[in-house]
């Protein structure tokens, strides 16, 4: 992309997650809200100012559950922001700060031998 430089940034995610048992461990309902930090901010900080920083958070509702007892599933859904400030002298265009958000799900599935 000639425009908008990439989007990709890694992050350290610290959270909480309560499990409430239905059905023993076939099923369980869960909340899920975590904080982010993120590590770089890849080329988005390089090109919009001489430094970058970005925070976010999520929260998220689901349910999981062992089957067979080898078979692990779970299901969540919820929402996310992040935002990123810069500050310095840039090399294409200055920027401020920015953020972007939105709705997220997970579906998974593992079996354990």
């Amino acid at each position: 992309n000639s425009v908008l430089p990439s989007s990709r940034y890694s992050a350290v995610r610290l959270g909480l997650l309560a499990r409430v048992p239905i059905l023993d461990e076939a099923l369980a309902a869960q909340i899920d809200l975590g904080g982010r930090y993120s590590l770089s901010l890849g080329e988005l900080g390089d090109d919009f100012g001489e430094s970058a920083s970005g925070l976010g958070w999520e929260a998220a509702l689901g349910v999981s559950g062992r089957a067979l007892g080898i078979v692990a599933y779970g299901v969540r859904g919820g929402y996310g922001v992040y935002a990123l400030s810069f500050s310095g002298a840039a090399e294409d265009a200055q920027a401020r700060d920015g953020s972007d958000g939105g709705l997220f799900a997970t579906l998974y599935g593992v079996v354990s031998l």
